[in-house]
């Protein structure tokens, strides 16, 4: 492909994805059911847009950058005040989709019990960058736009967290439970203090740089930075990234509790940078995922397709056991259908097979591309049946 083909190529995505994503705003179709669409159609013409040797370093950009976000969108005291139910909501319905999603793949699809959990790990949570967007946008009660927004971002962290932590129980299988576990608990540990004690440094610094034209060049430097220092002492750095964006996100109250003078949130003009980044980002990533899918046969879409309809019946089913008191009827059904799988699942979908060589995962960008499109596609059909603007 020549360099003219390339820019006009490029020009091209990130043209398409401006319009995907005036269309979800306009018309709530999540811009990731038309990405992964054109990254299909450019597969079945035969255009590679990226070598599988490079897919890994991008899934690795892709999640530092969700997962900073992730951090700066999570307000600490609405975390705290909120967190009691919606981490009740969410980790439980987390922890039956993954384990439905392994039951249905170890029966069905003869994965084993691992591979099957490291799957529902996976598509076990609805997508951040899609539901937030969404409910902000819908005439719903204020407790119910943060039990979803907070589950997206809730899950969204445990989706690569318990990737995260299957994949080195699966590299590490060869070692003992208590080995596995202390190097597990070792990762972890050094990326939650470098992603503080960096995050609380860089509290300190900004307000000295701010005055400077490209400050914010700077804080992105610095998210690279708190993942490579991360990754160098053998901690997990796309956790780390997660700690510097709630350091960040929450300057002002983490800035009173460490005594930090002067502690001020990013400035919009970092925030705007860091969000054309991430759009970015998502754009190529949702279309590099619809064109290295090879979805050879039927089955590998019927599998998709009833494994989100399991995924849909746990919801469901999850959403009847909130009291009446708490939630009338057509809230508890809106939980139910805002289910859209998204960007999360799309960057750890190639992981354990193109980063970690994991066997018998090479089918999964396959399977969670089925994921992602039905279940959007059930959130817009839900949309319009409960007439929900």
């Amino acid at each position: 492909m020549s360099i003219t083909a390339i820019f006009l190529f490029i020009g091209a995505i990130l043209s398409f994805g401006v319009l995907a994503d005036c269309i979800f705003k306009k018309y709530k179709i999540p811009d990731a059911i038309l990405l992964l669409l054109i990254g299909l159609l450019l597969n079945f013409y035969g255009i590679s847009i990226i070598s599988s040797e490079l897919t890994p370093i991008f899934s690795s950009l892709a999640l530092m950058f969700i997962l900073f976000e992730v951090g700066v969108e999570l307000n600490f005291y609405t975390l705290i005040k909120e967190i009691p139910k919606a981490s009740v909501w969410s980790i439980s319905i987390f922890i039956l989709s993954v384990l439905v999603t392994a039951l249905f793949s170890v029966l069905v699809f003869g994965l084993d019990l691992p591979l099957g959990i490291l799957l529902g790990a996976i598509v076990g949570g609805s997508s951040s960058v899609i539901v937030a967007p969404l409910v902000s946008k819908l005439n719903i009660k204020k407790d119910t736009k943060y039990l979803l927004t907070l589950e997206s971002a809730i899950t969204d962290a445990l989706c690569v967290l318990i990737t995260i932590i299957t994949i080195e129980y699966l590299i590490l299988s060869n070692e003992g439970v208590v080995a596995i576990s202390s190097i597990i608990v070792s990762s972890f540990s050094v990326a939650i203090v470098v992603g503080l004690m960096l995050g609380l440094i860089w509290l300190n610094i900004l307000p000295r740089i701010e005055s400077y034209e490209y400050h914010y060049i700077l804080t992105i430097g610095m998210i690279f930075f708190t993942y490579s220092l991360t990754e160098l002492f053998g901690g997990t750095g796309a956790i780390s990234s997660l700690i510097f964006g709630i350091v960040l996100g929450n300057a002002t109250q983490l800035g009173k509790i460490f005594y930090i003078k002067n502690a001020s949130p990013m400035t919009p003009t970092t925030n705007k940078f860091h969000k054309l980044i991430v759009f970015v980002i998502r754009t190529f990533f949702f279309v590099v995922l619809g064109s290295i899918v090879r979805i050879a046969n039927i089955e590998i879409f019927i599998y998709g397709l009833i494994l989100t309809l399991l995924l849909f019946s746990v919801r469901y089913l999850g959403s009847r056991l909130i009291p009446d008191n708490f939630m009338e009827k057509q809230e508890k059904n809106l939980i139910a259908i805002m289910m859209s799988r998204g960007l999360a699942a799309a960057v750890l979908a190639p992981l354990p097979f193109l980063h970690y060589h994991i066997a018998k995962t090479i089918l999964f960008p396959d399977i969670v591309f089925s994921v992602i499109l039905i279940s959007c596609f059930i959130s817009i059909i839900g949309l319009i049946v409960l007439k929900i603007k």
